[in-house]
């Protein structure tokens, strides 16, 4: 059982999942996300800064994938004790594709592996290729009324894409799983999709027959199998397999990439005619996937202003980041001469440049994302989350709701509490706006505060927040994403510009704290609203940036 009870506060560990020499996965539940479950993968600290740069490649192209067959990306981070990278995926509960399909009918066997099928095609139409399809990464679960699901309420799910690359990419090392690794491989060849396909033919031919058309008993014998020797028929271990899916089966597995199918898609369509069903390629919740991820083209204008502002407060941050990277190329170049050259590891230059000055006081604060429904906001938001946490920033998000239900301060203040060390929850300023929010949590000090109009204890009120904030920055760097900012309340509103005024002024006194505010709304639901006001008199305000996202040009969308 890992020793960890809560990690970083927010993940409450349930059980290791699996562990490997590298590093290991945890069932957690986020208790930011109401308790949802989550598998959490992490690498060990030990490890050397290119196994890490593999995980945060991961759960970057993860976060450009979201389909109803593939397991969603949630949140990157470090271990604030052991300085283990991790992120958080959905939690799958379920079997693996062979054991998923033992005992079934051949049409239901062939009903799950289209729903892979789906999957794979939405990973290609990105430029990506898997490189390591086999059972163990396409696990069956319960999806009984979710869109995508099979008759009996079997919903097919991708996972771990450790491998993960774009097409077309030449690599000195063959990755992938012995049992299903396509010839091109092996011999070192540009990879595509239909380097996929091929291992999508074993699969096919493994859950069918339930045999594997290749076995041997060392990788290099089994290599020269993939490379040199046909297959054989799926009919030798299934006499009853109707010929065109043999047929299929074999085109997969073709040596050569151009005799076998393009697209995922082709074979959904094969497949369809096979069984005289109508498999349809995408399901409506499918369709939607291919919106919702496109390529982030149209607002490289306004993703650069907010890492430019973000490189202003959170220099240490992006300094941080770019000296793992430069390690990394240095490890990987000494390596190369070590292997050429025979040379060993110099010594280091004790000599290294002193970071520049950066004058954060001319970076705003809170900066506002304005336009119409539809228009990019949300998208923005999320893309800018990931750059974040990629670089070790804490996001904490707030979706504001329309109907008025729900406080931003009491949502933001309890997720920020679970970031908090006992020293600063012990403080009894801070302790006496704590009991106001959660009574039933916090007992307010002894000593009564001093009584004051409703107009004064607001800004106490504020002036305490902001400073617990501040306070809290210096050990968990914060950048506060607000969705739907155009229903916050006024005291909401009137917070956060407290907060980022504060942030200004301690700025402008030579103390950079790292927070900033980034909110998102809705231009044709402001009138009326307390963000009305703000933006009227954003003018005068430095700490604020309203940043307008004007309708993309046709060539753009």
């Amino acid at each position: 059982m890992e020793d960890l009870v809560l990690i970083n506060n927010r993940y409450k560990v349930l059980k290791k999942l699996g562990e490997g020499g590298m590093g290991a996965v945890l069932l957690v539940e986020d208790t930011m996300r109401q308790g949802q479950k989550m598998a959490l993968k992490k690498v060990l600290t030990k490890e050397k800064s290119s196994i890490i740069e593999i995980l945060r490649h991961e759960f970057e192209m993860l976060t450009k994938l979201r389909h109803p067959n593939i397991a969603q990306a949630y949140d990157y981070g470090i271990t604030s004790d052991t300085k283990e990278n991790f992120f958080t995926t959905e939690y799958i509960d379920g079997i693996d594709l062979f054991k998923g399909t033992r005992d079934l009918p051949l049409e239901e066997i062939i009903e799950l592996f289209v729903q892979a099928c789906r999957g794979f095609d939405y990973v290609h139409s990105r430029g990506l290729v898997h490189q390591d399809i086999k059972p163990d990464n396409i696990l069956v679960t319960t999806g009984e009324g979710k869109e995508g699901a099979d008759a009996k309420g079997r919903l097919v799910k991708i996972i771990d894409f450790g491998l993960i690359d774009r097409e077309n990419y030449i690599k000195g090392s063959v990755r992938g799983t012995p049992q299903f690794i396509a010839p091109e491989k092996l011999k070192g060849e540009p990879v595509d999709r239909r380097s996929d396909l091929y291992s999508l033919g074993i699969l096919a031919f493994f859950i069918i027959t339930r045999r594997l058309p290749f076995a041997a008993k060392s990788n290099k014998a089994l290599i020269l199998k993939h490379l040199y020797e046909d297959p054989p028929l799926p009919s030798k271990y299934k006499p009853d397999i109707p010929k065109k899916l043999e047929d299929i089966i074999l085109k997969l597995m073709s040596k050569d990439p151009g005799e076998r199918f393009y697209t995922a898609a082709e074979i959904i369509h094969a497949l369809g005619e096979v069984f005289s069903k109508s498999f349809p390629i995408d399901t409506a919740e499918s369709l939607q996937s291919y919106i919702l991820t496109g390529k982030f083209v149209g607002r490289e204008k306004e993703m650069d202003r907010l890492k430019q502002v973000f490189q202003l407060i959170f220099h240490q941050l992006e300094e941080k980041a770019v000296q793992e990277e430069a390690e990394l190329k240095k490890t990987q170049v000494d390596m190369l001469d070590s292997l050429l050259l025979g040379k060993g590891k110099e010594s280091e230059d004790s000599h290294a440049p002193s970071a520049p000055f950066i004058d954060t006081t001319r970076a705003p604060r809170w900066i506002i994302l304005k336009g119409e429904m539809g228009i990019g906001k949300s998208r923005l938001l999320r893309e800018f989350q990931y750059h974040v946490q990629l670089r070790g920033g804490q996001v904490i998000s707030y979706q504001a709701r329309s109907d008025g239900t729900g406080s931003a301060l009491e949502e933001i203040l309890d997720k920020l509490l679970t970031l908090a060390s006992a020293s600063l929850l012990d403080n009894p300023e801070y302790m006496h706006e704590f009991s106001k929010f959660f009574p039933h949590r916090f007992q307010p000090p002894s000593q009564k505060d001093e009584e004051l109009s409703p107009q004064e204890e607001k800004l106490r009120t504020q002036e305490r927040m902001g400073r617990f904030i501040l306070q809290l920055s210096e050990i968990h760097p914060l950048i506060f994403l607000l969705d739907n900012a155009q229903w916050l309340e006024e005291m909401d509103i009137s917070t956060f510009a407290y907060l980022a005024n504060l942030l200004q002024q301690e700025s402008q006194k030579g103390k950079n704290y790292p927070v900033m505010i980034l909110g998102a709304l809705r231009e044709e639901n402001k009138e009326g609203r307390p963000i009305q006001r703000l933006l009227e008199e954003s003018m005068e305000k430095t700490y604020l940036e309203i940043l307008s996202l004007l309708p993309l040009p046709q060539e753009a969308m």
